[in-house]
């Protein structure tokens, strides 16, 4: 379930969740030759891959369809930019305030992790691996997370991550499972009184850290000033295809001047047409143009992304990319039409959300079936 989360809100973190997962799978391989262990995990395996079909399928098939900037190699960043977005081991316990970003565990994982020495002999045998496995791979994602792991040499195929402390995602995870364990060992009879302290305990380092974290409103801006459909090609600024422009398609990123300097209108860019009427709101667009040659290609005020549908009097007509890497329709009749786009999404979004709905529905039905087998049960009798 976890894994699905990950996979619609970052699609790295998922991938190196999933690596992960695979390791831990592997040293647990004894465990698969249980035939109910196999089938949980075949069954998980089958739910993350359906139910989150509405994003990765429309994203794969789109991936082949259209050349996009962010699968260019380097284009997200370098093995040498890796290593040196590393951290200092003193900012994995201390925040300074000249910093915009927070990365200490903080006192309470720290003292926690402390207790490692006097918990990991009284730890039970069946949990023993798992303390091991999750204790080691914190250790190691916090040695990746720093400047000192040699990024710079392990080849670029790595800098997918983009930025080395991400890995300190990883690390606070995995050692917030052993600062359970940890916990658990040491307060064996938890009681009333003792959530009482912890708690206060909690709150009390919340309100401490509130004054540390650092926070620079200079590079704050009001959401409403920031114009989101226009594309501007300056990096500092919000675009079309985020942060460095990489998800604009391949063409549209590498014609930054057009696409900056392009009035929102539709252009001939072969052959000739009037154009009157035209009405542009977000995704929507009409007008009526009248085609003067034969063989004439107009380029339309969008980026081009697969899921626009272009019709002409009301019947739909195929579109393409064009050079600039916008949306563009090609006439080879003199005619005079009503033109009109809009953004339906592809085929294969409409079905994959269908699909992704289905398997939700089916999950839920087997987990009622698995957790409450006698409300199943009770359910057969009433039909007998």
């Amino acid at each position: 379930m976890e894994l699905f989360g990950l996979i619609i809100t970052h699609n790295l973190m998922t991938l190196i969740c999933a690596i992960i997962a695979l390791i831990y799978v592997t040293i647990n391989l004894p465990k698969l030759k249980v035939k109910k262990v196999r089938e949980k995990l075949l069954f998980n395996i089958v739910f993350i891959i359906c139910i989150s079909s509405f994003f990765w399928l429309p994203m794969f098939i789109n991936s082949i369809n259209t050349r996009y900037q962010v699968y260019e190699p380097d284009m997200m960043a370098t093995a040498e930019s890796v290593g040196e977005s590393g951290l200092n081991f003193s900012q994995l316990v201390i925040t300074k305030n000249d910093g915009s970003y927070v990365f200490e565990f903080g006192p309470h994982i720290l003292i926690m992790i402390c207790f490692t020495i006097a918990s990991f002999r009284r730890i039970i045998p069946e949990m023993k691996k798992e303390y091991i496995f999750f204790l080691v791979i914190g250790i190691l994602s916090t040695f990746m997370s720093t400047k000192y792991f040699p990024w710079k040499y392990i080849g670029g195929k790595f800098a997918i991550i983009q930025f080395a402390w991400r890995m300190m995602e990883i690390s606070c995870f995995c050692f917030s499972i052993v600062c359970a364990i940890n916990l658990g060992i040491i307060i064996k009879n938890f009681k009333f009184m003792d959530g009482v302290v912890l708690g206060t305990i909690a709150v009390l380092y919340v309100v401490a850290l509130k004054g540390f974290i650092p926070v620079t409103e200079e590079t704050l801006t009001n959401p409403k000033d920031i114009d989101y459909e226009f594309t501007t090609g300056r990096n500092t600024d919000c675009m079309t295809g985020l942060g460095k422009n990489e998800y604009l398609p391949y063409k549209a990123y590498n014609n930054y001047f057009y696409v900056a300097t392009r009035e929102k209108e539709i252009l001939p860019i072969q052959g000739s047409a009037n154009i009157e009427d035209f009405k542009k709101n977000g995704n929507e667009m009409t007008a009526k143009i009248e085609i003067l040659e034969d063989k004439t290609i107009l380029e339309l005020p969008y980026i081009y992304y697969s899921g626009y549908t272009v019709s002409l009097d009301g019947s739909e007509i195929n579109s393409f990319e064009d050079s600039n890497g916008f949306l563009a329709i090609g006439l080879n009749e003199l005619s005079s039409s009503d033109l009109k786009v809009e953004y339906t999404g592809t085929t294969a979004m409409k079905i994959s959300k269908v699909f992704s709905i289905f398997s939700l529905f089916i999950y839920i039905g087997y987990v009622l079936l698995l957790h409450f087998p006698k409300f199943a049960k009770k359910e057969k009798s009433v039909e007998k």
